[in-house]
């Protein structure tokens, strides 16, 4: 008998943290909602996410491009062609040197028109150089893509291409994993059983909010990159690409791209985290460039979307004749390319 109280006690904390719970739940739902990792509404065929992308077929990869579709989240309504890459058809193979690019929304271009990409502007630096022949640039870039997807991307679908180089473009939250917050890949994502809990939600962001606050001071770039982050799944993702890369008989170049500052290059905050890149890429035996010397030579205002921080045609342009000089410079392109 004498445990009944205590037993009372215990019964009465459950029931109340319970309530307390349960009404918090509540109070959230009503008077405010928690959008981080929110499931998505996969029934709506006019979701933005939905408009170019669709679940991809390859094991590990959540989403692709959806080939032969009209509208791209920019509302330029440009055509995605055949292969489900931005851009026009790729010629016939063997008629042009071929280089394949991935990456993320860099590379996509968001933002900007097709013909103001990067690969776009590569194609048309290349044909303006001496001594480089036929060049077909293919932009198999896809929004949110992380190094991880590209791995995959370069595994499983670079091969029926036929590629004579490739060129992977790394942007610094590109070893980001899982879905991070972001709504294409929250979209694309399995819903995990928790997010259907405004509450839990809102403790996972405030635990993701901690991980950045510890680890990057505040900063989720540094956080990515500082020990715990993410970036420590890197090494391994490089190696698997390298192994990759003999099996297709392929050179594989990667390039850097810094994140734009809003107002000056004076005192970029990332610098360290460049060499942190460049020292894992060529230690996993890739050739690797660093477009950031060759955007300081310009006002970041030139080389910035407003209100974002995506390159705008100038930026790419820039980015573009860097890459050609190195390629041109390091011998890169094939023999039948080059002068």
């Amino acid at each position: 008998m004498c445990y009944a109280p205590a037993m009372l006690r215990t019964l009465v904390v459950v029931v109340s943290t319970a309530l307390a719970l349960v009404a918090a739940e509540i109070f959230l739902r009503v008077f405010a909602p928690v959008a981080y990792e929110q499931p998505p509404d996969r029934s709506d065929p006019t979701d933005w996410n939905c408009l170019i992308h669709q679940p991809s077929a390859v094991p590990g990869l959540e989403y692709e491009i959806a080939p032969n579709t009209r509208q791209s989240p920019t509302q330029t309504r440009e055509g995605i062609n055949r292969f489900g890459f931005r851009g026009r058809e790729p010629g016939e193979s063997g008629a042009a040197t071929r280089i394949v690019v991935l990456g993320d929304s860099f590379t996509y271009g968001l933002g900007v028109p097709a013909r103001d990409t990067y690969p776009a502007a590569l194609q048309r630096v290349l044909a303006q150089t001496p001594g480089v022949g036929p060049v077909d640039v293919l932009n198999l870039g896809v929004t949110a893509y992380s190094v991880y997807d590209e791995a995959l991307v370069l595994a499983h679908k670079v091969a029926p291409l036929a590629p004579d180089l490739v060129i992977v473009g790394f942007v610094l939250n590109d070893p980001q994993s899982g879905t991070g917050g972001e709504p294409l890949r929250v979209f694309y994502h399995d819903v995990r059983w928790w997010q259907h809990s405004h509450l839990l939600r809102l403790i996972a962001e405030a635990w993701r909010d901690l991980g950045v606050r510890r680890r990057g001071a505040g900063d989720p770039i540094r956080a990515l990159y500082a020990p715990g982050g993410d970036w420590e799944k890197v090494p391994a993702t490089l190696e698997s690409m390298r192994r990759t890369s003999r099996e297709l008989g392929v050179e594989v170049v990667f390039v850097v791209w810094p994140m734009i500052p809003e107002e000056t290059w004076t005192d970029y905050a990332y610098a360290g985290i460049h060499e942190q890149i460049d020292t894992a890429v060529r230690q996993a035996g890739f050739p690797v460039l660093d477009l950031r010397a060759a955007l300081q030579e310009y006002d970041p205002a030139q080389l910035r979307l407003a209100g974002d921080w995506h390159p705008t045609a100038l930026g790419y342009e820039v980015g573009a004749r860097a890459i050609r000089d190195f390629l041109v410079e390091r011998q890169l392109l094939p023999k039948s390319a080059g002068g």
